[in-house]
């Protein structure tokens, strides 16, 4: 991890034993940044973007910090090692920061903290919720407040509720499709970054691939597959009405826009595990289910807030033998007697089924 001191301006390496104390900045980019090299050469000295590195050292320092870590010139964009180091490290490093500065350099006012540009992009959901303490600067560097103290105003914002934002240790009971609806209506510059600026929400790491589009969605969800059994990831809803080749992944963060409320619950204990493979996902359903009908309700591990049903999806089988998400405009309750039990899906009454998942590339 590469740090800037906050009184020389120097870099330093730091490695997980060694690294001192430190600060970290979050804040919206502008179409040019200080990079690394610009900061190393002393290019770029006569822009806002270089006053708000200056900006940031002198806050840390009158806070008595000596390091401070920002995305924009601490990190070497050029090396693809280190780029994707970064970006998976990134949380992790918000995480540890002992204060993080947000620095809204569009809000001259606390009565426009709501308006901020900065509510609305896809990599500052991590650094709102990663670090222990949240400090909000407007753009003369004047503190506006902190996170607990404005989680109210913070949540009508975002969406995210108000324990999470006063207490972010407890961001791992919040559910897939909940996490996933808070970054639903956020934007990023490159389509990949979508998925990239999630890695450390969802306690995963994968290679960057810059180049591959939403594809790179596909595989963050596959990647929460491999550690997680919370079934709301298929708890998603889309404008694809009459559509019947769609599988159960989404391919948009904006088609969990309405899951916000979405919680996990065990309706079906030991669920055979599920994977994906050459020919879609494969799950295991019990074997009463699928006999003698090209249609089933897959009641899922999940429902809407104190409700006492899953959610559940319909899928319908192709002449290939496989099977496909419909009407993928709703997720709709699971009647009772469609809940499967434990005896329904245990072995030797379970069948093997594959989702294809299409329509992605």
């Amino acid at each position: 991890m590469r740090l800037l001191h906050t009184q020389t301006l120097d870099f330093q390496e730091f490695y997980d034993n060694s690294r001192p104390p430190y600060v970290i900045l979050s804040h919206r980019w502008d179409s040019i940044e200080v990079s690394f090299q610009d900061f190393k050469s002393a290019n770029n000295k006569d822009g806002a973007e270089y006053e708000k590195i200056l900006g940031c050292c002198s806050f840390a320092d009158k806070r008595g910090f000596a390091w401070v870590w920002i995305d924009t010139c601490c990190i070497d964009k050029t090396s693809s090692a280190e780029l994707s180091e970064a970006i998976n490290s990134m949380y992790r490093w918000y995480e540890r920061a002992v204060e993080c500065y947000v620095y809204l350099s569009d809000v001259d006012s606390s009565d426009k903290f709501r308006k901020s540009e900065w509510f609305k992009r896809g990599w500052t959901l991590q650094e709102l919720l990663a670090p222990d303490r949240v400090i909000f600067l407007d753009h003369s560097w004047n503190v506006i407040g902190d996170r607990q103290g404005m989680a109210r105003d913070i949540s009508t914002v975002t969406g995210i509720p108000e324990l999470y934002l006063r207490r972010p240790d407890r961001l791992r009971d919040a559910s897939v499709a909940m996490k996933m609806s808070w970054a639903s209506r956020r934007k990023t510059s490159r389509v990949e970054d979508r998925a990239y600026c999630l890695l450390g929400l969802f306690g995963v790491n994968m290679p960057l691939l810059y180049g591959e589009g939403r594809k790179a969605f596909l595989r963050l969800q596959l990647e929460i597959l491999k550690i997680s059994d919370d079934e709301s990831i298929f708890a998603w809803k889309g404008g694809y009405r009459h559509r019947e080749d769609l599988g159960l992944l989404a391919i948009w963060p904006e088609e969990f826009a309405s899951s916000g409320t979405i919680g996990r619950h065990s309706f079906s204990k030991d669920r055979p595990p599920y994977s994906m493979t050459h020919k879609g996902l494969k799950l295991h359903v019990p074997s009463n289910v699928v006999e003698g009908t090209n249609q089933i309700v897959m009641p899922l591990n999940c429902a809407r807030g104190e409700e006492e049903l899953p959610l559940a999806v319909v899928l319908c089988k192709h002449e290939s033998g496989s099977w496909a998400r419909l009407r993928c405009e709703e997720l709709i309750t699971a009647p009772v007697e469609r809940i499967w039990s434990r005896r329904d899906c245990s072995y030797p009454n379970k069948a093997t089924i594959y989702v294809r998942q299409l329509e992605l590339y």
